[in-house]
């Protein structure tokens, strides 16, 4: 069952009074406090985390030093070596000539004297004296035999003086015999 009681005094109602101005400042004032607390704890803790980092890297780095001066050594070797091969790859992209004069230079009988050598592309002219025709023959015949130079003609003979002395003039013409690429590549490293 239930009771009403109709007759009960009427009450207003309550009101809640709202804080004081100042507890409210001093609650607030708490919270700002606590947080910055909070946050300079956070910040101390980062710095001091960067500290440390700061003295592992340089650690590192005092560790790492005498390495990086002998890689910079090493670049600075390494360069120069650079230097020595693309110097070494002149002088042998210019060893076709010097073998050309070689192979002439060896095939040249001892009686016989040259006055030009003429290169153009990859056809050789050799201009000259001898006392003979034999050895101007002889000389053609080691040059063809010299595989440096290969279809070796006789273009011009006269004869002629020189000095008193019966001489022929002649010139000797011929194709150069390219080195294949495979034996230049390997003598370039």
């Amino acid at each position: 069952m239930l009771e009403f009681n109709l007759l009960a005094p009427a009450h207003a109602p309550r009101r809640v009074k709202a804080p004081p101005l100042r507890v409210s400042a001093v609650a607030v004032s708490l919270l700002l406090v606590v947080g910055l607390g909070v946050w300079s704890t956070v910040l101390v803790m980062h710095v001091n985390r960067l500290r440390r980092d700061l003295a592992s890297v340089t650690q590192e780095v005092a560790r790492l030093g005498p390495v990086a001066r002998h890689i910079q050594e090493l670049n600075r070797d390494a360069d120069q070596l650079r230097a020595r091969a693309a110097l070494l790859q002149q002088v042998l992209a210019q060893m076709p000539a010097f073998q050309l004069l070689e192979t002439i230079q060896s095939a040249v009988p001892q009686e016989m004297g040259l006055t030009s050598l003429t290169v153009g592309g990859s056809t050789v002219a050799i201009e000259g004296y001898a006392p003979s025709y034999p050895s101007v023959e002889r000389f053609m015949v080691e040059l063809q035999n010299s595989g440096g130079i290969r279809q070796v003609e006789l273009a011009s003979s006269q004869q002629g003086t020189v000095a008193n002395h019966e001489v022929v003039k002649f010139r000797i013409t011929g194709d150069l015999v390219t080195p294949p690429a495979a034996t230049q590549k390997e003598a370039a490293p």
